[in-house]
């Protein structure tokens, strides 16, 4: 599905969306309408490799990944 619509879903069930794409695995985005925009966390099966849950806020998408519709919506 494209981005707006893994963003609708996800903000109605509170989960979070991710691209399938072997690069994008470990991420996982909590849309919002707060000050932080959106939130990147990291799955928690990739915590231990990171060393956080919570890298940063307000992400900055690729203009490919606004363009994709490789997006799907996920439990952290």
């Amino acid at each position: 599905m494209n981005i707006q619509e893994a963003t609708k879903v996800a903000l109605e069930e509170g989960e979070f969306i991710t691209r399938e794409t072997k690069e994008f695995a470990p991420y996982r985005i909590l849309p919002t309408d707060t000050d932080d925009c959106f939130i990147v966390y990291i799955a928690k099966e990739f915590i231990e490799v990171v060393g956080t849950s919570i890298p940063g806020k307000r992400w900055n998408p690729k203009a490919e990944d606004i363009l994709a519709n490789d997006w799907a919506v996920k439990p952290l």
